[in-house]
């Protein structure tokens, strides 16, 4: 999910707005006919939420199902091979495109589906979205969580690549620093005389031979982490890179950003000798410098783990003198835990042959007539945006990125859906690439143009939908600029096919302002008028909204405080997405009036109500 500011979305609560044939484009002149359906997206499936929802939200009549991810990693838990499986084509086995089978056990999927399936005497609908990567945030380090938990182990080994004959690139914050796989916190480290690293972390999943990085160690000779470049030498063939260096022999670097010595970006070496100060590596060029360098990287492709037991793991660095221990502990990131880049071939292959054996599944499920639409993610979740842009372009061929390589990856993604024949409709994500002023929002348009050329078994066009609906949209569109990933443009090109046209908040709302705190999405009383007059035929709302929406005991004052709200007994808000002090605040304009507390300024219940149209 996309994620912006303090306040981070994981969950989100979707609604879906049938146009009829004939009707206009706005709510205003869509008539009378004009029907809402509206379900909660990543609902809370534990806990003291679980509890609040199911007993506030779920039976609440505008609320008429959830859609729930479906976990790539809980499916298929054993590596391909082959003749690993049959009958081939099943939902249970799988073969790619290289010959190799896959293994899929849905027990532990259907397990976490079942409650919502049979939630409201099995009334409600239960929508699908497949997860083949996960997303992380820069405040999870709160969680010590900040990893990739959904990508099968496989997919990032060393043995996957060699089977294939195919390499794949990883993006972390460590090896890149553009990204929020930021890794884990270790308990404990120390260094021995031989720049052996001792890491000391419960339950830490390594294997021997896995690609770690860490990063934000002090002292800095303990990371094996994106290294400024300070001066570039060639002489005799031989590269003489310096930098702060804990890189050891043997490990490979990509170089970005320089300035000077532009000829080196791009360029993977691998280090023959090493100090903390400088590395070096056989490289073919005219001599060269030494010049300096004030804004390039060397880029670590990692270096692996050794010795790992249940609880401690070690690696080399280049640094050849023993201590206690950094003051500062860093974190350590592996290649799974990372972001695989989804459209290189041992991924976009395994993930493939996933989607294949989801839809074999979901279209046998005796609840299938509870299944409304599936959305099929080509990145985090069940988006398609790429992250880090400069660095995927500095990929080595053939995997270095671009616009048409993007589009044909979530055109075979499209082609893999409909070859399969699914049911249900089928939902496309649309998402900018980049961020910010420099978001390239023409991705949107251009996903949403394949989409459609797509549809299910019954002949219905698949649906398009963008994951970034915030405040500014409203904004944009004033100003005859582009919505996020121009959802407005996509709507006003495609509402009269009749297609489902899908929206998700872009985080937590704020309909109050709470210092300390942002919120891309802001208050979603005006917001969410403004999508039905855009179109918007299915909006994915944080699930967080609909409990703050709907339930009546958000909020049990602790006795004695008014302004403090009971961790125990009310809906939680990890202090991630708001701190605990604003919550009593957020829950007053927010609440429905009439709750305790609440002064309805903000209420939301009445908006999704009114949304929702006539039943």
């Amino acid at each position: 999910m996309r994620k912006a500011g303090i306040l981070v979305g994981i969950s989100s609560a979707a609604f879906s707005l049938l146009i009829l044939a004939g009707c206009g484009g706005s709510s205003k002149s869509s008539g009378p006919g004009q029907f809402t359906h509206v379900y909660v997206v990543s609902p809370p499936g534990s806990g003291v939420n679980n509890t609040h929802f199911m007993n506030t939200v779920m039976n609440h009549a505008a609320i008429e199902g959830v859609t729930v991810p479906n976990i790539w990693d809980s499916a298929e838990t054993a590596a391909p091979g082959v003749a690993t499986c049959s009958p081939v084509g099943t939902d249970v086995c799988q073969q790619d495109g290289m010959g190799f089978t896959h293994t899929y056990n849905w027990s532990s999927v259907d397990s976490a589906n079942s409650p919502w399936f049979q939630a409201q005497s099995g009334t409600k609908k239960v929508n699908m979205l497949l997860f083949g990567i996960g997303g992380a945030a820069t405040q999870c380090l709160l969680y010590n969580n900040c990893i990739n938990s959904v990508t099968p182990y496989y997919v990032t080994s060393s043995a996957w690549t060699q089977m294939v004959g195919a390499s794949q690139d990883f993006i972390n914050a460590n090896k890149d620093g553009c990204t929020n796989y930021l890794g884990l916190y270790a308990t404990a480290m120390s260094r021995d005389a031989s720049g052996l690293v001792t890491v000391t972390e419960a339950n830490h999943g390594y294997h021997n031979g896995d690609l770690i990085w860490v990063g934000e160690t002090n002292p800095s000779t303990y990371n094996i982490a994106q290294e400024s470049v300070t001066s570039v030498q060639v002489a005799s063939n031989v590269l003489t890179i310096v930098a702060g260096n804990s890189f050891p022999v043997g490990m490979q670097v990509i170089f970005q950003g320089l300035g000077s010595a532009t000829f080196l970006n791009g360029q993977m070496v691998t280090i023959t000798s090493a100090t903390s100060t400088q590395f070096t590596a056989n490289f073919t060029n005219a001599n060269y410098g030494p010049a300096a360098e004030t804004a390039g990287t060397a880029n670590p492709q990692g270096v692996p783990v050794q010795n790992a037991t249940a609880n401690t793991f070690q690696y080399q660095t280049s640094v050849a003198v023993a201590d206690s221990g950094p003051t500062a502990l860093g974190t350590v990131v592996s290649a799974q835990q990372s972001w695989p880049v989804p459209y290189e071939i041992p991924y976009a292959m395994a993930w493939k042959a996933f989607i294949a054996a989801a839809i074999v599944h979901f279209n046998a499920s005796p609840n299938l007539s509870q299944i409304d639409y599936m959305r099929v993610g080509r990145s985090v979740g069940g988006e398609a945006y790429p992250y880090c842009l400069s660095n995927l372009e500095q990929l080595s061929s053939p995997n270095t990125f671009t616009m048409s390589a993007w589009l044909q990856y979530y055109t075979d993604i499209d082609q893999v859906v409909q070859s399969q024949e699914p049911k249900m409709q089928v939902l496309d994500p649309l998402n900018e690439a980049g961020s910010g002023a420099s978001a390239d929002t023409n991705y949107g348009s251009s996903e949403a143009q394949i989409a459609v050329q797509y549809k299910n078994a019954s002949g219905a066009t698949n649906g398009v939908g963008s994951q970034g609906l915030q405040a500014s949209d409203i904004t944009a569109y004033s100003a005859n600029q582009p919505c996020s990933s121009d959802w407005c443009g996509v709507f006003d090109s495609d509402y009269q096919l009749g297609i489902p046209l899908e929206l998700q908040q872009a985080d937590l709302s704020a309909p109050v302002s709470i210092a300390g705190t942002t919120s891309a999405t802001a208050d979603l009383r005006p917001l969410l008028p403004f999508a039905v007059d855009r179109h918007m035929s299915i909006l994915e709302l944080y699930s967080l909204d609909a409990l703050l929406a709907y339930d009546p005991n958000y909020c049990v004052l602790v006795p004695g405080n008014a302004g403090a709200c009971d961790a125990t007994n009310s809906v939680y808000i990890s202090p991630i997405e708001l701190p605990p002090g604003d919550q009593y605040t957020y829950f007053q304009a927010v609440g429905q009036p009439g709750q305790a507390g609440a002064t309805g300024d903000g209420s939301y219940a009445s908006t999704i109500n009114s949304t929702e149209g006539q039943h």
